[in-house]
């Protein structure tokens, strides 16, 4: 499956699609998360889709952020405290 068909057919689930695109993009940045939001745009037709669309890929991006976040709380710390006693 190519990069774009998968995209495409992440789209097909509509909001949903966009938000898991969203978190996709903060763990494999597939494409530019400001190229995606321009694509995102073109393809809305409704006014209230666009505003779906930017609701969705705000949670997205959050849910994303929050995931490396906790992940680097989790795993940051114990790093640091080796990297202190390793000096």
């Amino acid at each position: 499956m190519e990069m774009s068909s998968a995209i495409i057919a992440m789209l097909g689930f509509g909001v949903a699609g966009v938000s898991c695109l969203a978190v996709a993009e903060k763990f494999v940045p597939i494409i530019p998360s400001y190229i995606l939001l321009m694509l995102l745009g073109t393809a809305v037709t409704r006014r209230s889709d666009l505003a779906a669309m930017v609701v969705a890929t705000t949670v997205g991006s959050t849910i994303g952020s929050v995931c490396w976040y906790g992940l680097g709380r989790v795993l940051g710390s114990r790093r640091v405290d080796q990297r202190k006693r390793g000096s």
